[in-house]
């Protein structure tokens, strides 16, 4: 290659959708998780972080799909990807 010249990088497309819903003290936390432009990611690790503490975990289904039932509060998600890992600041209802 000449010099300066990089081949194009190719960074993954991620699709995150997110449903939050409150009823009382809990929030009711949802989403659905897309590699490319229509492969869902199966058996990836989320996180509810708060604190800088991880307070729950789960693994999305064979379509992607998660979800968390938690206390109210402020909560970072993230989500493992082969890649790396992705992160949501401040998961609440009204930043949706």
């Amino acid at each position: 290659m000449l010099a300066g010249v990089r081949s194009p990088a190719t960074a993954p497309i991620v699709d995150v959708k997110l449903k939050v819903t409150e009823a009382d003290e809990r929030m009711a936390i949802a989403g659905q998780v897309l590699s490319g432009s229509s492969n869902f990611l199966d058996n990836a690790p989320v996180g509810l972080e708060s604190g800088g503490i991880i307070r729950y975990q789960t693994r999305t289904n064979k379509i992607g799909e998660f979800r968390f039932d938690a206390p109210k509060d402020a909560y970072h998600l993230s989500i493992e990807l082969p890649e790396g890992r992705i992160t949501i600041l401040d998961v609440q209802r009204r930043n949706i």
